[in-house]
Order: C-alpha cells, then structure tokens, then sequence
C-alpha cells in the first residue's frame, strides 16, 4: 500500500493487464497513453486501429470498479511532466 505505479500505453494490451494487476496489488495507477491517428492504409488490421482508439479512461473505470484507485492522462510520456495535476481516486 501506499505505491504510486505511472503505466504507460496502459489503454489497451499489455499495459492495460499491468496497470490492473498493479492496481489489485493496491498501487494508485496512472494510465497513461497517447491516442494516434488511425492508420489510413489497407494494410493495417482493423483490431489494431480499433486498440489504438481506446481510451485510457475505459481502463481506469475497470479499476475502480474492483476496488483499485486509479487516474488517467491522455499525453505523450515525454510530456507527463508538465504541471499537471492528477487527483487520484
């Protein structure tokens, strides 16, 4: 108790299964995740546009739903660090 866990590309996949499991763990998670443009090409899978779309904050209800704190932030990692205020839950 008491740890603070900032996952990044934690809206979909591996991220997501981490943040959760940390969060069972009873960390405070920060789901942290950069949507992108969906990629215009026929050579992308429809799956793969569809994860990239998802947002963090789907992730985050999940957690708290099961008794976990957590917050999401929609940026780039190398911008987390800008003054932004979380208020974790």
């Amino acid at each position: 108790m008491g740890h603070v866990a900032i996952v990044t590309g934690a809206n979909g996949g591996i991220g997501a299964a981490t943040a959760a499991e940390l969060a069972r763990n009873g960390s405070a998670v920060v789901v942290a995740y950069k949507q992108v443009p969906v990629l215009d090409t026929t050579a992308t899978p429809s799956i793969y546009n569809e994860n990239r779309m998802v947002s963090g904050e789907e992730v985050v209800v999940a957690i708290r739903e099961s008794g976990g704190r957590g917050a999401w932030l929609c940026s780039d990692a190398a911008r987390m660090i800008t003054g932004n205020i979380i208020r974790m839950r």
